[in-house]
């Protein structure tokens, strides 16, 4: 099954990638907006906490549906690969 990612309302626009599917098994790198304090989404798992509502994850690109539909995500981010400074 693949992922639409210009389907997703909550997905910051400047994640859209020129392809718009991803496998929905595929690892995705995600940056989470929540409502509540220290809430993590079931499926996602923290990689660094930036404030109590702002976190950086990962997870499967299924767990983007996932984001979609639950009233405590505010935003969903895709993470980007950063060239390494040498």
């Amino acid at each position: 099954m693949q992922i639409r990612l210009d389907q997703l309302k909550k997905l910051e626009a400047s994640s859209l990638r020129p392809v718009p599917t991803h496998e929905a098994d595929e690892r995705v790198e995600l940056i989470v907006k929540s409502r509540k304090s220290d809430y993590v989404p079931p499926g996602v798992a923290v990689r660094a906490r930036i404030d109590p509502h702002l976190f950086t994850g990962e997870g499967p690109a299924s767990v983007l549906s996932q984001l979609e539909q639950d009233p405590e995500v505010v935003s969903v981010s895709l993470g980007k690969k950063l060239r390494t400074i040498g």
